[in-house]
């Protein structure tokens, strides 16, 4: 549910300088080199973006609310497009979100994004993996039977995994006029538990069932100048367990004008 909820506030805003993102999910279009999109998503999450030249690009955010399990979550999206031509644009990239302040936790999606352009329409897809990289405490901490072989589990200590299922995203954008385009997106971002058994007597890892994380999108964006406003509705699903909790319903509003060139 972190991560959901994390999607839902977190995203560097488009500028009119070019619109790298849907809402929360890249397209492939690189940010221009020597410009900078500094912004503002659903109130109290700033962000920037700048375009570092060669198709290279780097999104930052942190969540700047107290008390709040989302509080200084920090969101880093490098990207690089290797190709951008009239049309079609290629890009690979890693969105990753982090904690330093609570349990250091860090958890990534490396992806490859593909958009597309024909006149007023585009379309972009994505799809990659999910990477964690947390703290993962031992039941060996809390039990001490004898009768437990906990082997090399020991104490604690943190651990890196690979979801077992892909993550994807996509979206389409309609331009109505030169300042507004509509926007509908979808994402899907797995997760899967790993803990340790010892229904054998041995402590040893083992994977839960993957379950996704998912959202629906869509609204508008409209640009002036160097400004950009986006404006919509983002519906999630976190879909953890047999039974899964009423979907999150949450607006979208972001603010965005870019710098330099």
């Amino acid at each position: 549910m972190r991560w959901l909820l994390a999607l839902v506030v977190l995203a560097v805003p488009a500028s009119a300088q070019g619109a790298h993102r849907l809402f929360l999910a890249p397209t492939a279009r690189p940010i221009p080199a020597g410009t900078v999109s500094l912004g503002v998503t659903n109130v109290f999450v700033p962000t920037a973006a700048v375009g570092v030249g060669s198709g290279v690009s780097v999104g930052a955010g942190v969540v700047a609310v107290p008390a709040s399990e989302l509080a200084g979550i920090v969101f880093v999206e490098p990207k690089l497009t290797v190709w951008d031509r009239p049309g079609l644009a290629l890009a690979l990239g890693v969105t990753a979100r982090a904690n330093p302040f609570q349990n250091g936790a860090v958890h990534a999606v490396p992806y490859a994004v593909a958009t597309a352009e024909r006149g007023r329409w585009a379309g972009t897809a994505g799809v990659g993996r999910r990477v964690n990289y947390e703290r993962r405490a031992s039941p060996c901490q809390f039990l001490r039977d004898p009768r437990i072989n906990c082997g090399s589990v020991g104490e604690q200590g943190r651990s890196l995994s690979v979801v077992a299922a892909p993550a994807a995203f996509g979206g389409l954008e309609v331009r109505t006029s030169e300042r507004w385009t509509w926007v509908v997106e979808a994402t899907a971002v797995p997760d899967q538990v790993v803990g340790y058994e010892f229904g054998t007597g041995e402590g040893r890892l083992e994977r839960k069932p993957v379950h996704y994380d998912l959202t629906l999108g869509a609204g508008f964006r409209v640009t002036t100048g160097r400004a950009a406003v986006d404006a919509g509705l983002i519906v999630g699903q976190d879909a953890n367990g047999s039974t899964a909790p009423a979907p999150l319903v949450a607006p979208w509003l972001s603010v965005g004008v870019g710098l330099g060139r």
